[in-house]
Parts: structure tokens; sequence; C-alpha cells
């Protein structure tokens, strides 16, 4: 027997990626947005996705997709592809040799998960004496708020990675091309 939040379905999301078929629970969502909870529990809170007798309060809407897909068909450096409240996805591709840029986030805390390709990642609590290790399709990378951190593509094909930030990072909806277009944003410049 399948439950409500069961999604047997897959449908095609605007950049290609397959996503669930949401049925009952996007109305649910939907009807969150005019003010309702939709699930009959009385909740009348629109900042409040009721699931059962618990709420998660996000701004992006629920989506359930293949997101290790998504990644492999992102040709941008960096592009937001989806930001929550408190959480932001974004998918990245490095050319060969090309890296994140050695970096750190005060308050943020990082996931960084490889999906194909081959790289070098280094962290630490000084930017001058940073731990390495190599990277490859399925690693992950923790990362803690205040860390320094750099991912470099080491291989001779794209390295693929989605990035979990939370709180998030990035303006909704960014997309940046190329390192170059990543650098002009943060210095201010334009083209």
């Amino acid at each position: 027997m399948m439950s409500e939040f069961s999604f047997p379905a897959y449908t095609v999301g605007e950049g290609g990626e397959k996503e669930m078929n949401m049925g009952n629970c996007m109305n649910r969502w939907n009807d969150r947005s005019q003010g309702r909870c939709g699930c009959g529990c009385g909740n009348s809170n629109a900042g409040t996705l009721c699931v059962g007798t618990s709420g998660n309060r996000d701004t992006g809407a629920p989506l359930v997709t293949d997101l290790a897909g998504a990644t492999e068909r992102n040709g941008n450096f960096r592009k937001v592809f989806w930001t929550g409240e408190n959480l932001q996805v974004t998918l990245m591709s490095l050319n060969p040799g090309e890296d994140i840029g050695l970096e750190r986030h005060e308050d943020t805390d990082q996931l960084l998960f490889v999906t194909s390709g081959d790289g070098i990642v280094q962290t630490g609590n000084c930017r001058n004496n940073l731990c390495q290790c190599r990277a490859s399709a399925g690693t992950g990378i923790f990362v803690p708020a205040g860390t320094w951190h750099n991912l470099t593509n080491t291989g001779t094909t794209p390295l693929k990675l989605f990035s979990v930030y939370a709180p998030p990072e990035h303006p909704r909806g960014l997309v940046e091309e190329t390192k170059p277009c990543a650098a002009r944003r943060r210095c201010g410049c334009r083209s």
C-alpha cells in the first residue's frame, strides 16, 4: 500500500531534470501559500508546511528530484538549484585544473558531494596550514562554519559536485557560467 507521501511517477523539470510527481503533497504546498495548511489539522499559519502533526517552515517548495543527474547535466561553474529558508543547494562544474577558490564561510556549514571527476580537497583552520586529501565520485566533504576549504579538479574531465549550505549563501536563482563570472560578482565588478 502506498502512502500519500510515496511518489511513483517522474515528470521533467524546467532544466530537464527528472522530478517526482508530487501529486497531493504539491496541492498541500499550494494550499499553504493561500493561508491553509491543507492536511485538515486546522493550522491556518501560511508559513508552516504541516506533515502530520509536525511542521517544517521553508521558503522553497518541496522537491523530490534526481539531484545527481541534475549535477551531471550542469555545465555552469555555479548554479543555485534550490533555496529554502535555512538550506540551499548549488550545482558546480569545475574544468580540469580549475578550483572553487580557497574560502571560508563564517556562519555557514557546508557539504560538498562529488558526483564525478577527481580532485584534491584542502581544509583547515588556518589558510596557510591546510590538510589535503583526494576526492572522487561519491566523496562527501563536510565543512563546519569558519573552516578554510578548497576543491581543485586534478582530472582530465569536468569535476561535478553539488554543495549544500546551511543557511543559504548565494542569491536565489544565481547562475555563474564561469569562475571569472563568480570572481566579478564577488568583487562588485560588472562584465
